[in-house]
């Protein structure tokens, strides 16, 4: 759906301050708006609505071996984009 306003933006935490502003709806990840929502800061307004799904991939070297930190960071992203977080071995460019 086209949309058209006074205000476009493409950077989200200049999105997420106008929608804090009342300057207009934002779509975002539930996991960058869940304060706001839970503080009253932002309201939900199609709960019906269901949004697009992005696939989210975590790419580092082959030849790197896993070090603390990487081991931490993948971790830390599959708690916390989610349960169905699927990692699987890229293909190999050999």
């Amino acid at each position: 759906m086209p949309v058209s306003g006074q205000l476009m933006i493409d950077n989200g935490e200049a999105l997420l301050t106008a929608a804090r502003n009342g300057l207009g709806l934002i779509l975002q990840p539930l996991e960058l708006l869940a304060e706001d929502i839970a503080s009253g800061r932002l309201v939900e307004v199609l709960p019906d609505f269901p949004l697009p799904v992005r696939q989210f991939h975590l790419i580092y070297a082959k030849d790197r071996r896993m070090t603390p930190k990487l081991s931490a960071f993948i971790a830390f992203a599959i708690e916390t984009f989610g349960p169905n977080a699927v990692t699987k071995p890229s293909p190999s460019a050999d």
